[in-house]
C-alpha cells in the first residue's frame, strides 16, 4: 500500500499536478498495478493531491 501511495505521488508530481484520477487509473494499470477506478480518487483526497489546471 505504502508503494501505491508513493507512486501516486511520483506521478502526480510528474504531470505538474494535472493528472486526474481516470488518467492516473490507466497508468497504474499501464505499470501492472491492480486498482479499481473508485479506489484511485479515494486514495488522492486521502493524500490531498489537489489537480490544478494547466
Amino acid at each position: 500500500m505504502l508503494r501505491l501511495f508513493r507512486r501516486i505521488k511520483a506521478l502526480f508530481k510528474e504531470s505538474r499536478q494535472s493528472l486526474r484520477s481516470r488518467q492516473m487509473m490507466k497508468q497504474l494499470l499501464k505499470e501492472g498495478s491492480k486498482i479499481g477506478r473508485f479506489k484511485v480518487p479515494r486514495l488522492t483526497k486521502k493524500l490531498g493531491l489537489v489537480v490544478r489546471q494547466r
